[in-house]
């Protein structure tokens, strides 16, 4: 048996090693995994220089590592972050998750975690949930764990919610081609009646134009050359910023609107 570098060996190890190009192995795991290039080395030789074992191998070192550093970062700040949107059939999850650096929101490690936690609440029940309720969540605390100890950044579970609806809408500002379903600005809308392109429109139109509430439902249909250039009240806005009002579009084809929640990003 040989020792190196305070790490014990076989022989068969190290005929192993010698038989591959661990050069570009090590480059490898450095580029999937982004950690440093003597932590990958020391994952690769702890498996015997087998990559995918390397990999559970980071991972479990990276869930230790975050589950230690949890308490230690939470007082940072945290401005930077996302939105996470999931949906299926009539029912959609939406979730913020924040962190500290801009940088550190656009890693695939980064928004997988948002990813995971926006599925994981799409299996609750529906209604509001706190990011400490959120954390309990089957498997959530161990992935964001592994996320802290990956990106060495205090990351915070905001808050969450759950919406069923025969019709709805969802819209995501996106910044991530690579995870659609994340981003800067999210919202979910709850239709009666209408159709999937209305709910579609009104989800994209409440992150676009940027309403502050409802406004009361009026008695007649509205005219745009009336309207305030500054108007913030949903019913009352040109839809998506065209000719057609809100409340009129809505009126007109016989639709309620339920509700509407718009999450973003807080800086």
């Amino acid at each position: 048996m040989l020792r190196y570098c305070g790490s014990l060996f076989t022989r068969s190890s190290l005929q192993r090693a010698a038989s591959i190009d661990t050069k570009k192995m090590i480059m490898r795991l450095r580029q999937e995994s982004q950690l440093p290039l003597g932590t990958c080395r020391s994952a690769l030789q702890a498996t015997n220089w087998n990559f995918e074992d390397a990999l559970v191998h980071l991972e479990k070192e990276a869930k230790a590592l975050g589950m230690k550093k949890m308490e230690s970062l939470a007082s940072r700040k945290t401005p930077e972050g996302a939105v996470g949107i999931a949906t299926e059939e009539n029912k959609g999850a939406m979730v913020i998750i924040n962190c500290e650096s801009e940088p550190v929101s656009k890693t695939p490690e980064f928004n997988k975690l948002v990813e995971t936690v926006s599925s994981t609440l799409l299996a609750q029940d529906a209604g509001d949930y706190t990011g400490e309720a959120i954390i309990e969540f089957n498997g959530v605390k161990d992935a964001l764990a592994q996320a802290i100890g990956l990106l060495k950044e205090n990351i915070q579970v905001k808050n969450g919610m759950v919406l069923s609806s025969s019709n709805l809408g969802c819209y995501v500002r996106n910044f991530n081609k690579d995870y659609p379903n994340n981003g800067s600005y999210g919202s979910l809308v709850s239709l009666s009646g209408g159709n999937a392109e209305l709910s579609a429109d009104l989800a994209s139109h409440c992150v676009l134009e940027l309403p502050d509430s409802t406004g009361e439902i009026p008695e007649e249909p509205l005219s745009i050359d009336e309207l305030a250039a500054d108007e913030n009240r949903l019913l009352y806005q040109p839809l998506n910023g065209g000719q057609s009002i809100v409340f009129n579009v809505l009126a007109e084809q016989n639709v309620q609107l339920l509700s509407w929640t718009r999450f973003k990003v807080s800086k």
